[in-house]
């Protein structure tokens, strides 16, 4: 009986293993199926490594006043490209659906364009990173839902890596 249990119980834990790179963003009311090798990563996570990471970057000025910004999933890999999503209410964002005009140091090309993923139209804003020794692009997807503008923003330094998220974007179902 016991080992009939830990065997049921090792079916449940593959079955559940296989859906872990499905996610539904209630808030956006969006299903994704992450790309092969990204995991989910909870907040209580993301704020440990925050509180280990700010002696290390202790010369970054903190930003004062409130942060109406709220992250609401992140997710990355082994080699540290991530694909996060967070919005802010509209009575808070001064830009809207724009994107703010600030020059990165190390920014090369970089361009805008409007993009529709299962019938929702994003404003796109993708920026090749001139950063050594590693160059990397990063994109931002801007959306207005349910009063509060959403961003969907990923980071990566592989061009396929690149493609199998847009193909993410593509396949994703917003249920709205």
């Amino acid at each position: 009986m016991r080992y009939a249990f830990f065997a049921l119980l090792l079916c449940f834990h593959g079955a559940f293993g296989q859906s872990d790179s499905t996610v539904y963003v209630k808030e956006l009311a969006w299903t994704i199926k992450l790309p092969p090798g990204f995991k989910v990563i909870d907040t209580a996570t993301l704020n440990a490594e925050s509180r280990a990471r700010e002696s290390e970057i202790h010369w970054i000025k903190k930003p004062t006043g409130p942060n109406y910004h709220k992250l609401v999933f992140w997710a990355r890999n082994n080699a540290g490209e991530v694909i996060f999503v967070n919005f802010i209410d509209s009575v808070h964002d001064t830009l809207g659906l724009n994107f703010p005009n600030i020059k990165f140091p190390r920014a090369g090309e970089s361009n805008e364009s409007e993009v529709i993923y299962d019938g929702v139209k994003f404003h796109k804003l993708r920026t090749k990173m001139n950063t050594n020794p590693y160059p990397y692009t990063s994109t931002t997807l801007k959306t207005a839902y349910d009063g509060k503008i959403f961003t969907i923003d990923y980071s990566v330094s592989d061009s396929t890596l690149e493609d199998e998220i847009e193909n993410m974007l593509k396949a994703s179902k917003f249920d709205r």
